[in-house]
């Protein structure tokens, strides 16, 4: 073993001992984290993306030479269950995992002719690695553009995830503020960066362009970072919000006007009796929960006759509450705003103003009519 501690050591340990901080932040949180599980499995695996460089720091290869290429899969692991657990952090019905499953056991099954080369070409190539001669080792160089790709695959995917969520997240949330991923979606871009600028730094040593005799520790070190990074994102303390929606459900669906309006009905009762405009944090689920319906059916009620998405169906109670307590007391449109889960009181006026303007139109054209 080298005793001595160079900058490719501090480099190795620095990078193993950081994922200590998702370790401890998932470990804490694990009750309350709807994705706890792939959460875990990710940060044990992840530390692994270095396990070849580790072997090699500390001269560990001529004792173990089998374990040399064990864990190239892991990036594409991480990749996988981040996009999953995206998934169960946003969705009530995430989808099936079986086909992303597979994708995972594809590329630990590509690694094995690597696995199965003699101990004594392992170590040469781990203590020279590879540049140029993309035609005498073309297996070992498409593996990993494949792993890039999959990487740039899977983190495109989390980000179309957040993306969608955020966009229909008023179909069934109230107060969005409280449920941001924006974390989540900086990190994916993140990874979405780093899987590109690793595939096209594999192609231009592949074709001995760039010679980059280090490229291999330098690829897992980037990997086990950004990783990080998005496990850090993955397990803060954070609000959940499960959409219980289909969203193709709805532009189409086959309820008819009248089962609606009951729909609508029963919601409306519910939401006067157990006063859910008061709540900050207020959900679709909520209401479908205590009115006995579907949270599709309820969304899409709202929107085919009130013209309204669930935000702003809630938000018609709250401001006629916001209405009745500022004529009504002397209770000050600060504490109003606060009470009510509005952003600010500025942006409560300024609502607030818009909500009896409208209201004032809809008055005329009744009398009109």
């Amino acid at each position: 073993m080298n005793d001595v501690i160079s900058p490719y050591h501090i480099a190795i340990l620095s990078t193993l001992l950081i994922w200590i901080i998702p370790l401890m932040s998932a470990w804490v949180r694990y009750d309350i984290l709807p994705h706890s599980a792939l959460a875990f499995i990710c940060i044990f695996f992840g530390p692994f993306i270095l396990a070849d460089d580790v072997l090699i720091a500390y001269g560990w290869i001529y004792k173990a030479p089998y374990l040399l290429s064990t864990f190239t899969f892991v990036p594409v692991l991480i990749s996988v269950l981040c996009y999953l657990s995206i998934r169960k952090m946003l969705f009530e019905q995430p989808g099936s995992s079986m086909i992303h499953y597979g994708i995972i056991a594809l590329f630990f099954a590509a690694q094995v002719p690597g696995l199965l080369l003699p101990a004594d070409a392992k170590i040469a190539m781990a203590e020279q690695p590879l540049v140029g001669n993309i035609w005498d080792h073309w297996m070992y160089y498409g593996l990993h553009l494949c792993i890039s790709i999959a990487v740039v695959v899977y983190s495109a995917l989390s980000l179309r995830s957040v993306s969608s969520y955020q966009e229909h997240i008023s179909e069934h949330v109230v107060d969005i503020n409280l449920y941001s991923f924006n974390s989540i979606k900086t990190t994916m871009v993140g990874l979405l960066s780093i899987g590109i600028t690793v595939f096209f730094t594999i192609l231009l040593v592949a074709f001995d362009l760039v010679p980059i005799s280090g490229w291999q520790t330098g690829v897992a070190i980037l990997y086990a970072l950004i990783f990080c990074i998005v496990m850090m994102s993955m397990v803060e303390r954070r609000r959940f919000a499960l959409c219980p929606l289909d969203y193709k459900q709805l532009e189409k669906h086959g309820f008819s006007e009248k089962h609606l309006q009951d729909v609508l009905s029963k919601a409306e009762k519910a939401i006067i009796k157990y006063k859910a405009y008061r709540k900050k944090g207020l959900q679709l689920r909520h209401i479908t929960d205590v009115a006995n319906i579907e949270p599709i059916e309820l969304a899409v009620a709202s929107r085919s006759i009130l013209n309204r998405n669930f935000r702003a169906f809630i938000y018609h109670y709250r401001l006629e509450y916001a209405k009745l307590l500022l004529t009504r007391t002397d209770i000050k449109v600060s504490t109003v705003a606060k009470r009510l889960g509005f952003d600010s009181e500025k942006y409560l006026s300024d609502i607030f103003v818009q909500y009896i303007r409208k209201m004032g139109r809809s008055v005329d054209a009744e009398v009109e009519d």
